[in-house]
């Protein structure tokens, strides 16, 4: 008899830490501010598109570049025309994908300005 009463209190015990274990894990994540993981994330790994968005002298430094603005430029006109004219997401999604051509001249750029600009390092 006690052998099975002891069963059936393990198991009771069992479900009661998984019910607690849970109801602490989603607490966790309840009060989890995820715009401060996002932001600590752009920051980390797109650190310079981030800083141009921050400050306006880097911002600058970036536009003033002229193959970076004619290339930021043909982007943009390449993205409007899909949204008009693109009937699916596999053409939108090429139309923000970079070229081999398109990432060495950005390449190039920015290697030039990290060695050019003060603002930039």
């Amino acid at each position: 008899m006690y052998p099975k009463i002891l069963f059936l209190l393990f198991i009771a015990c069992l479900f009661s830490f998984k019910t607690f274990a849970q109801s602490a894990f989603e607490k966790q994540y309840e009060t989890f501010d995820y715009t401060v993981k996002s932001s600590v994330l752009e920051k980390r790994i797109f650190y310079l598109p981030d800083e141009a968005s921050n400050s306006s002298s880097i911002k600058n430094e970036l536009n003033n570049d002229e193959m970076l603005h004619n290339l930021y430029k043909e982007k943009i006109d390449k993205w409007n025309d899909a949204l008009k004219n693109c009937s699916g997401l596999q053409c939108l999604a090429n139309a923000l994908l970079y070229s081999d051509s398109e990432n060495a001249v950005i390449q190039t750029e920015l290697g030039k300005l990290y060695h050019q600009s003060e603002k930039i390092r």
